[in-house]
């Protein structure tokens, strides 16, 4: 499923967790444009500022719904989007 434009914010998060932490450990092809690989590398990243508890959207069957809790999880933390 491709990244919906309202989390374009995210991708660029995971891009500069991968920029920090190299990208080879992040399975590849990294797929920035792909709502459930997005989700699922930031909920199991824990680079991401505070840690995301990502209990439940690992299991998570839409990647939108994932998408949304790592959004609201991060702006709750003040991480810039």
């Amino acid at each position: 499923m491709p990244l919906p434009a309202e989390f374009d914010g995210l991708a660029l998060v995971l891009e500069k967790i991968m920029a920090k932490v190299g990208a080879e450990r992040f399975p590849s092809p990294l797929r920035l444009d792909d709502a459930a690989w997005v989700a699922y590398r930031l909920a199991g990243s824990s680079a991401a500022g505070n840690r995301i508890p990502s209990s439940g959207l690992l299991e998570a069957r839409d990647p939108v719904a994932a998408l949304s809790e790592v959004k609201l999880f991060l702006e709750s933390r003040q991480v810039v989007l």
